[in-house]
């Protein structure tokens, strides 16, 4: 893989610590942390999964510029529920792979039926650690704001081809709900 001529380089540290997520990190913390993913990267794919990765890594320019502009829309025309909705921030340069917000006051549960009576698919694609029954009996301290994080977390419908109407749709959908 070409890639590993630069894992392990000075660059590929120093683009790693520039990442949002690590820049409070030492540069021997980075060393570690990347030096643990090296080891969990999966480099097999069977050649069906290795064909349609070569011809979506072509499209990636468009669908980058697809996904962050229907991420915009989705957050314009929403711009009125901030109180009631709020979206996850997305760093400047990231592709987002998924259209997640905090549904405030208590009502995403509420939120997700009402949509699922619409047709609309959510979904709710983190849980905390401790949920997983590995961790569960494990001591831990409250985690008050881990809990709230995930009673109001929602992924709302996002992918590369959905158009504006769609987009439009949900939105108009969301609106109705929070009026």
């Amino acid at each position: 893989c070409p890639r590993d001529e630069l894992i392990g380089t000075e660059a590929f540290y120093a683009s790693i610590i520039s990442l949002p997520f690590y820049t409070d990190m030492t540069e021997e913390e980075c060393r570690h942390v990347t030096g643990l993913l090296r080891d969990f990267f999966r480099y097999h794919l069977s050649n069906i999964h290795a064909a349609i990765g070569s011809v979506q890594i072509k499209r990636f320019p468009e669908i980058a510029q697809k996904r962050r502009a229907l991420a915009q829309t989705f957050r314009q025309l929403t711009q009125g529920l901030g109180d009631r909705l709020d979206y996850l921030r997305i760093h400047e340069g990231f592709v987002p792979f998924m259209n997640c917000a905090n549904i405030r006051h208590g009502r995403r549960d509420a939120l997700r039926g009402f949509l699922e009576k619409k047709g609309i698919q959510t979904g709710i694609h983190w849980t905390p650690g401790h949920h997983f029954s590995l961790f569960k009996d494990c001591p831990r301290d409250e985690l008050i704001g881990t809990e709230a994080f995930y009673a109001s977390i929602i992924s709302l419908p996002f992918y590369t081809d959905m158009t504006e109407e769609e987009c439009r749709h949900v939105t108009g959908l969301l609106r109705d709900f929070f009026r």
